[in-house]
């Protein structure tokens, strides 16, 4: 197995989307693909039971997001750092049902942070791409938790990391 690409090698690669399944080229495995969605249903129904401004950190194939569509909500924020992915999600139309924004999450998170934006519910499944991320994940989450309003839900997937489905109330 190679090792995992720098974040500019991976984001100057092309993505490709075939059969369910979300690669890239740098991988050895999917970034994501359409096993995935029951979870993303569930999960969705979830992070939107309180209805208002829902987040989805993590576009991939665009599953949690129709999921999201569905739901009685105020509005719907998408980040997503890959510009194919952006492009995809475009193609799809996501551009004219919720504001996109492409770039690393964290930088946005402060943005939002900046502004006062604050979230009813929050979806977070990324792939990290270099083993530093996956290393400082678990201490950078408190900083999108504090972009969840009080008493709604932020749920994280990412299987580097072995977690699961981690619904917690911000305190």
């Amino acid at each position: 197995m190679r090792s995992k690409p720098t974040l500019d090698e991976y984001l100057s690669t092309n993505i490709e989307i075939k059969d369910g399944v979300l690669s890239s080229s740098l991988l050895d495995i999917s970034i994501m693909d359409d096993q995935e969605t029951l979870i993303m249903e569930e999960s969705a129904k979830v992070i939107c039971k309180n209805g208002g401004d829902i987040l989805n950190v993590g576009f991939g194939l665009g599953i949690i997001d129709s999921y999201i569509q569905q739901h009685k909500i105020k509005s719907h924020t998408i980040i997503e750092i890959h510009p194919g992915v952006i492009q995809h999600a475009k193609n799809l139309g996501f551009d004219k049902k919720a504001r996109l924004c492409q770039g690393d999450w964290r930088v946005w998170v402060s943005k939002f942070k900046e502004e006062g934006k604050k979230f009813d519910g929050i979806y977070f499944d990324t792939y990290n791409i270099t083993e530093e991320s996956n290393r400082q994940l678990t201490n950078q989450l408190s900083e999108i938790d504090s972009t969840l309003n009080v008493g709604n839900l932020i749920g994280v997937i990412n299987t580097y990391q072995n977690y699961k489905i981690n619904r917690k109330l911000s305190s």
